[in-house]
């Protein structure tokens, strides 16, 4: 049998965390899958592909995700909530990672990690050789090979494809940092981002709340060795191994530098009046 492709494949985002290194990552929320490719060519870890507060489909999302495979650049993707079913077309697609939003609670948590990886430690719809990851081989097995010949219908499969993916939860609500403890327990993520936004509006954008907050979450992530996500202003003091840098989102940059690019057009045309 020849060797298949999925046995080579190698998670570099998870590959770095898992080594202690400061790993950069961003969000992509503008459905342009070349941005990715591009972010790839300047240094780019990873990138979190946001289908929850943008009009990204399934289809684009998996041009998204065939462009960061070719720029070499891991991916995450954010749904909009919490489905399993959903989640295994995602990961079918080829997403190398899931970070799940609005995570509560440790019920929630153990849903999240059992939609992320196949029976019998799981309920992951299984995909098999209609997956990207498989790169749609395992007809072999139809060819009557022995049990340790069959491909992708292996316990190598299984293993191999949820050593291969991330975990990721977003704690963003009272609710959800009140139980963040019993969500680390139960759902074992490989990381977590604290999800300042939405906390925010939920406590009438309190600050001081939302500091107490994120201590709280880094708190309990340290302790338990979880990887955490941290900005630019708190990765030099805060980093610890298995953190990860976010540093903003597409669409952010885009603006900023449209902004720059029209206040210099008239400025200079000022200049010359």
């Amino acid at each position: 049998m020849p060797d298949e492709i999925w046995r080579r494949r190698v998670n570099r985002f998870k590959q770095l965390l898992g080594d202690g290194q400061p790993a950069v990552a961003y969000f992509a929320t503008i459905p342009w899958p070349a941005s990715i490719q591009i972010a790839g060519g300047y240094g780019m870890d990873a990138v979190i592909i946001d289908l929850e507060h943008t009009s990204i489909g399934i289809e684009t999302l998996e041009h998204m995700l065939a462009a960061a495979e070719l720029g070499g650049v891991s991916t995450l993707v954010r749904p909009a909530g919490l489905d399993p079913a959903t989640v295994s077309r995602i990961l079918d697609s080829g997403a190398q990672g899931i970070l799940f939003p609005h995570i509560e609670t440790a019920e929630e948590a153990s849903l999240a990690r059992r939609s992320m990886r196949y029976p019998p430690s799981g309920i992951r719809g299984w995909g098999g050789a209609h997956t990207r990851y498989a790169v749609w081989q395992g007809a072999s097995v139809l060819d009557g090979g022995l049990p340790a010949e069959r491909g992708v219908y292996s316990d190598e499969y299984v293993t191999r494809t949820a050593d291969y993916l991330i975990t990721g939860f977003l704690i963003e609500s009272v609710r959800g940092v009140a139980n963040i403890d019993a969500i680390l327990q139960a759902g074992t993520p490989d990381v977590v981002m604290f999800g300042r936004g939405d906390f925010s509006v939920e406590v009438a954008f309190d600050p001081e709340a939302c500091d107490q907050a994120w201590e709280t979450v880094y708190d309990a992530c340290r302790q338990r060795g979880v990887g955490l996500s941290l900005a630019v202003a708190h990765a030099e003091t805060r980093f610890y191994p298995g953190c990860f840098v976010t540093v903003g989102l597409d669409a952010l940059w885009l603006s900023a530098a449209i902004e720059r690019a029209v206040r210099s057009g008239r400025d200079s045309v000022a200049s010359h009046g």
